[in-house]
């Protein structure tokens, strides 16, 4: 699962209601995306709204199914790109089962998953408001304890990595995507310094 050194998949992780999927949605929209750079879609709620599988009735069938969906994505823009960015990535497993499971589905430990990837943008979540399920209708999360659970998991997974970048709040999403911009342009030598929309 060792990164490619020429190519590079950036992961945005984090967790519900931190505004990732939200910034990803705005660089992919963007006018002038550099032509080596691909896009991974959050497998998580496409596998909700397509088939029957839950992550809260069977936890493990549903992880199986995110880890094959999203390894074949990823896989797909690496033949076509030389940067992926993904809304999410496989060290997930380990963040929403307990590391046994994590490791029997995908077949390696959380280290060598960190590994494959570049760089880690990490999305502090927001931890209040009532809106919690704004922007996703498959979002199960309903509280703030919950979503702040999920952080402390999350967390405690993908800030392991060597290259994470974490993402604090902003008032606006465009002001986080900025930011954001900011940053991928540091780490992939400005890739973006022309494109921004």
């Amino acid at each position: 699962m060792e990164q490619n050194v020429e190519k590079k998949i950036i992961a945005f992780a984090g967790t519900a209601h931190s505004g990732k999927s939200a910034v990803w949605e705005l660089l992919k929209s963007m006018e002038r995306v550099p032509r080596d750079i691909g896009f991974v879609g959050e497998a998580a709620t496409d596998i909700m709204n397509t088939t029957n599988l839950h992550p809260l009735i069977n936890p493990i069938a549903f992880q199986e199914a995110v880890k094959i969906l999203q390894y074949e994505r990823e896989e797909t823009q690496l033949r076509e790109n030389k940067i992926v960015i993904a809304d999410r990535g496989l060290a997930d497993a380990y963040v929403f089962l307990d590391a046994s499971d994590a490791e029997n589905i995908v077949g390696c430990s959380v280290e060598a998953l960190l590994d494959r990837y570049y760089a880690v943008f990490f999305f502090m979540p927001y931890l209040s408001g009532d809106h919690i399920t704004d922007g996703n209708q498959q979002r199960y999360e309903t509280s703030t304890e919950e979503l702040l659970v999920q952080f402390e998991k999350s967390y405690a997974v993908w800030g392991r990595h060597k290259n994470m970048i974490p993402i604090p709040t902003f008032d606006t999403v465009e002001h986080r995507k900025d930011y954001v911009l900011s940053k991928l342009n540091q780490i992939l030598d400005n890739a973006f310094q022309n494109g921004i929309a």
